[in-house]
């Protein structure tokens, strides 16, 4: 149920978007009163689901009937009036909305449209340990660290390298763009191409919370004793018991996780046909 569920590529190709988002937030917080701004905000809206963020701007913008600039501002056309999800998601997009930069918004408006980026490969630790490995271990200490510039430079050079082959291979293959994203002229087809932030995500699932020292805890507990005849067992004494707990979880995340690379919807067909999903992989375990 839960490799089913939770690891659908749906699923993973939501949360993949709205990391983005937050991790172009947090980057963005370069005081320390940004950050207070930001976290004081948030926490106001999970205490009480409210957020004070634009909250003036937001009503004065409802009274004079614009519902989606009150939403989302003066950037979002076309936002329908209300989500095809639940109150309480919407809210936390909204908030995410009013931090967010320009590429970080055209993510979040795309989860309420259900625009969602479209999976272009995928590596199982089940058939390339290694490989996987290499990639999950570097992302899970750049996690560690809440080193979040570190993990979006390497999500850019991954998507610069791929979006280089495809307009490479657009240009051997010239009819290539006309035919399966519908763009006739080629060189506006790369442009198109270059324009489109983010063009890829990468989701690497990590639960994992401890480094390898402090991969291992344990958890003490008093053991339940059985009743003889329905009485109090004689010996009160106080018996503690020992497990042992996977703090860091890395044999779960390796167990049940898969390294997906995501693409913008528009471009899946184009760029499934240009590229090979062992040459995607190959990008991003370089």
């Amino acid at each position: 149920m839960f490799r089913q569920v939770y690891w659908h590529h749906s699923v993973r190709a939501m949360k993949v978007m709205l990391a983005y988002a937050v991790r172009r937030i947090l980057i963005a917080l370069n005081t320390e009163e940004q950050q207070l701004h930001f976290w004081n905000a948030f926490k106001e809206f999970v205490l009480t689901g409210e957020s004070g963020i634009g909250s003036a701007e937001i009503n004065a913008r409802k009274h004079a009937g614009d519902e989606a600039s009150a939403l989302f501002g003066d950037s979002a056309t076309e936002v329908p009036e209300f989500a095809a999800i639940q109150g309480a998601d919407d809210s936390i997009l909204r908030l995410l909305w009013s931090f967010a930069d320009e590429s970080g918004k055209s993510v979040l408006d795309a989860i309420r449209k259900r625009r969602i980026y479209r999976r272009l490969a995928v590596l199982s630790a089940d058939v390339e340990k290694q490989r996987y490995e290499e990639v999950y271990d570097a992302f899970r200490t750049y996690r560690l660290d809440r080193n979040h510039a570190a993990l979006e430079k390497q999500r850019e050079t991954w998507e610069r390298e791929i979006r280089r082959l495809v307009e490479e291979r657009c240009r051997i293959e010239p009819g290539a763009a006309a035919a399966y994203r519908g763009i006739v002229d080629l060189e506006t087809a790369i442009k198109q191409l270059e324009a489109t932030v983010p063009l890829i995500l990468v989701d690497v699932p990590v639960k994992a919370t401890a480094r390898a020292r402090e991969e291992k805890g344990s958890l003490w507990f008093l053991e339940e004793r059985a009743r003889a005849g329905g009485k109090a067992p004689k010996d009160l004494s106080l018996d503690f018991k020992r497990a042992s707990i996977d703090l860091g979880q890395k044999a779960f995340d390796l167990g049940v996780g898969k390294i997906r690379v995501f693409v913008a919807p528009e471009w899946r067909t184009l760029f499934t046909h240009l590229l090979s999903a062992e040459e995607v992989i190959s990008v991003i375990t370089a």
